[in-house]
């Protein structure tokens, strides 16, 4: 939802149009207070069916899972509600603001994990309130700053009926695709408890927040370079649009490598150092998510110039269909085979054709990007990735697993990485400016 809202800001923001920057911030908090009380309603009505009649939940627990699904409802409209002022602050590329918050909010988590072992209530119930609490400092504070820091974030009733057809067509595209990547999740966890036991969903647990540490990580590079192309975009700076989809993808590639090679050859250690007694299935399931996430991390740039362009009816559907068709297979699949790693293998693999879909789509909105001159510019990076990603598994097979092994890989793969890139990229570039001032000189 914030992708949406961005989008809009961060378009009128790129023509510098302030009017219109007021109106469609305006417009956005109504249209979200809307699709708020949609959400509380199927929750209340089919949320809590599907909770009581449908999940394998203990008896015993029955009582405790209701004050959850209530407060956890609750805390999701107010994520939702808060989605207007994070946009703005992204649109607006505060990011050192928004990093603060975000800050602040995982060190309120932390603060819940130490408050729960003393309290003398019931944990999973006293966990839940919390998290509640946390999301109304959070969205307060969001609601403070922007209110001080941005002209726009005034709300005032606006009537525009063709910009609010607009932003909810565009809304309603993304959250069928968010909605349908919302239930590709629970869906799963929601086979696993069927088809294998709730034990099975302590394992999917641990490895969605190993995945979701991992995906964080991806996203907030996304979030400090959405605006800028969708400014690009605005603007009609097309050769810059270019220059810097390049080079998102270079920086892109790089953090996910730096990252993903030692965690992903390392998972059993880190998950043993983190849990002490690991369930079963958590490291595979871990990896699997890796994968998909480190494709979808790399899709995020694509989809930002898909989504300042405008045109997102195709390419919601499809994802959005893509998302729910793991559920369907994996249930298939899972009638046939006896595999807890068959849903998130078919996840990683729809994600890679989500990947390419979104690259079909960007090549057909926006013509003017030439794929020849994108490949020419991050080749000789890519070539430095690829080989760091490569000597790192290779010398990673020389250890025996240990925590060592995974810190010396973190230092070990970083550092070949500033070493190839430099041989590979930066001497190359630099190498040619010399020869360009020299000729030019002559």
């Amino acid at each position: 939802m914030a992708s949406a809202t961005g989008r809009f800001l961060t378009y009128s923001l790129g023509q510098d149009d302030v009017n219109n920057l007021k109106r469609v911030f305006s417009v956005s908090i109504q249209i979200h207070i809307f699709i708020a009380c949609i959400i509380f309603v199927i929750g209340e009505v089919v949320g809590l069916w599907f909770v009581n009649k449908q999940l394998n939940i203990p008896e015993v627990r029955l009582f405790a899972a209701n004050w959850v699904f209530q407060f956890s409802l609750l805390t999701a409209i107010i994520s939702l509600l808060q989605v207007p002022y994070t946009a703005s602050l992204q649109a607006h590329e505060h990011l050192n603001i928004y990093a603060i918050i975000e800050i602040v909010h995982a060190c309120l988590k932390l603060a819940i994990v130490f408050l729960i072992e003393k309290t003398s209530f019931d944990k999973l119930i006293f966990y839940s309130v919390l998290m509640l609490c946390v999301s109304v400092i959070i969205i307060s504070v969001n609601i403070f700053y922007c209110h001080r820091n941005f002209y726009e974030c005034c709300f005032a009733m606006h009537r525009d009926k063709s910009l609010s057809q607009k932003i909810l067509s565009f809304s309603i595209l993304d959250l069928f695709n968010n909605g349908s990547i919302v239930i590709r999740q629970q869906g799963i966890n929601i086979l696993l408890n069927k088809f294998f036991g709730i034990a099975l969903n302590a394992a999917n647990g641990i490895a969605t927040q190993a995945g979701a540490a991992f995906s964080i990580f991806i996203s907030n590079l996304t979030v400090a370079l959405r605006p800028q192309l969708i400014k690009r975009y605005a603007s009609g700076d097309m050769a810059g649009l270019q220059r810097l989809l390049s080079m998102s993808l270079i920086i892109c590639l790089i953090l996910i490598e730096c990252a993903f090679i030692p965690i992903y050859l390392n998972m059993d250690t880190i998950l043993t150092l983190w849990l002490g007694v690991v369930p079963q299935y958590a490291p595979s399931f871990a990896k699997f998510l890796l994968v998909a996430n480190a494709l979808m991390g790399i899709n995020s740039i694509f989809s930002a110039i898909i989504y300042a362009k405008g045109s997102i009816k195709n390419i919601n559907i499809i994802s959005g269909i893509l998302h729910l068709l793991v559920v369907i297979f994996a249930y298939i699949a899972l009638l046939f085979l006896d595999n807890p790693n068959i849903p998130y293998l078919i996840w990683s693999v729809i994600a890679f054709l989500v990947l390419q879909i979104n690259v079909y789509y960007l090549k057909r909105n926006v013509p003017l990007i030439s794929y020849r001159v994108v490949f020419s510019l991050i080749k000789l990076p890519l070539l430095a990735i690829v080989s760091t990603a490569l000597l790192s598994c290779y010398v990673n097979l020389k250890f025996d697993p240990s925590i060592f092994r995974f810190i010396f890989m973190l230092i070990f793969n970083a550092s070949a990485m500033v070493v190839l890139i430099y041989i590979f990229w930066i001497l190359p570039c630099f190498k040619g400016n010399i020869k360009k001032i020299f000729y030019e000189f002559l």
